[in-house]
């Protein structure tokens, strides 16, 4: 559909609305997904640490280092396909916004500092200018306007957000049962906003989510993090 229709297929980010003129708050999660682990009987336990910062490098400063950037996706290609070497600064997406979109906006790539602004940026202009299919994913994210970050960044400088309480450890009955509560609700949600079922279905799906193990999972949240 993209390749067919070029600026006419991308989605477009909005804020979500107040449902009683209050300040909407936004679930902020720890992005921690996998550790690294090195055996006591590793001969080169270095070799870790090494690789992780070999990619930080990359997406930082190999722009600077004088690689071209389809020597640096070609790494990160690697890279994707062994996630565990991955370790990511808090805060890259954010400068990559404000800095990428800015130089989109002005047309200048002259303050861009790192790999993922130059790459941000190639995709911003390549969108607007021809309506590239495969930069639609980067404008979407990194546009000037109505981008995923144009209407996060914002949120985030106010300090809109509430974190979500498992910030480190998954308690046991979260783990096991995350993704099957996370169905439920998605499920459940859908139904709604298409019409399939009324609004007032959502005390149902309360229900059912607690069935499922919502109130285990909960308690062990409470228990592991303060109620």
């Amino acid at each position: 559909m993209i390749s067919n229709l070029g600026r006419e297929a991308y989605m477009e980010a909005y804020p979500v609305p107040s449902a009683n003129g209050g300040k909407v708050l936004y679930p902020l999660n720890c992005d921690n997904f996998s550790y690294i682990v090195v055996s006591k009987n590793c001969e080169n336990p270095e070799a870790a640490m090494k690789c992780i910062n070999f990619y930080a490098h990359l997406e930082k400063e190999g722009i600077a280092d004088g690689m071209s950037q389809e020597e640096i996706l070609s790494y990160f290609n690697i890279d994707h396909a062994a996630q565990v070497l991955r370790v990511q600064d808090p805060n890259l997406d954010r400068d990559t916004f404000l800095v990428a979109s800015q130089a989109a906006a002005a047309g200048d790539d002259s303050a861009l500092s790192s790999t993922k602004q130059t790459q941000a940026y190639t995709d911003i202009k390549n969108f607007l200018d021809s309506g590239d299919s495969a930069a639609v994913g980067g404008y979407m994210l990194w546009a000037p306007y109505k981008s995923a970050y144009s209407v996060a960044e914002p949120i985030i400088a106010s300090g809109d957000v509430i974190k979500n309480k498992v910030w480190a450890i998954t308690p046991e009955a979260v783990a096991q049962m995350g993704t099957t509560l996370d169905d439920i609700l998605t499920e459940g949600f859908t139904k709604i906003i298409t019409g399939e079922v009324p609004v007032d279905y959502f005390d149902t799906l309360v229900e059912e989510w607690r069935t499922a193990g919502g109130d285990t999972a909960t308690k062990e949240v409470n228990e592991m993090y303060g109620s």
